[in-house]
């Protein structure tokens, strides 16, 4: 990802000024599909059904402290994700 900005300013008169500025940027090999998820369950968990569900004992109790991951239990299907402490 690229980001940069110009601006110019101008003092045509005293107490006068003008400024033009101008903002952009520019993202090469960025995933452009906005709708992938790359901290879902796996296939293979899904055949869990309604267990996913289940809360079960939370790993991240006490290192978490706000938040729905701050808990003593969570959802199984959270701690089977790739990427289990973000919510």
């Amino acid at each position: 990802m690229q980001q940069w900005n110009f601006t110019l300013q101008f003092e045509p008169r005293p107490n006068w000024l003008v400024e033009g500025a101008y903002v952009g940027s520019k993202g090469t090999h960025v995933l452009t599909n906005q709708f992938i998820n790359l901290d879902q369950i796996s296939p293979a968990n899904l055949l869990l059904g309604n267990a996913l569900l289940q809360p079960v004992a939370n790993p991240f109790y006490g290192k978490i402290l706000t938040g729905p991951l701050s808990g003593p239990t969570v959802p199984r299907q959270q701690l089977l994700r790739p990427y289990p402490q973000v919510q």
